[in-house]
């Protein structure tokens, strides 16, 4: 299952990741499309160098073409990761030291 790795900015607070994570069913922009990973996979959230939290993909769609309802895209954004359903938490803490960006995971993490 090729799930793959989206790290948070250090900058963002404690806050704003427990909103997203108290999410349900939206998205994830991203400036690239994400080949390896499609509907069915995981999303992982990265944290502060642990995993904040999983979603299962629904699809991946250009920003472009995307209904996206009343949610904002950054104009940055070139393809979205749309997630169904909520945010699951880790059930232990998992670190993920090394790396930044996105990573794709050949095995799940939970």
């Amino acid at each position: 299952m090729p799930s793959f790795t989206r790290t948070i900015p250090k900058y963002k607070t404690l806050a704003e990741v427990d909103k997203v994570l108290a999410g349900r069913d939206g998205f994830v922009p991203l400036t690239f499309r994400p080949g390896r990973a499609g509907s069915g996979d995981f999303i992982y959230l990265v944290y502060l160098g642990s995993i904040a939290g999983r979603a299962r993909i629904a699809r991946v769609v250009p920003a472009q073409t995307a209904g996206y309802g009343a949610q904002r895209v950054p104009d940055w954004a070139r393809w979205l990761v749309w997630y169904t359903g909520g945010w699951e938490r880790p059930p232990r803490e998992i670190a993920v030291q090394g790396h930044q960006g996105v990573r794709y995971l050949d095995d799940e993490m939970w």
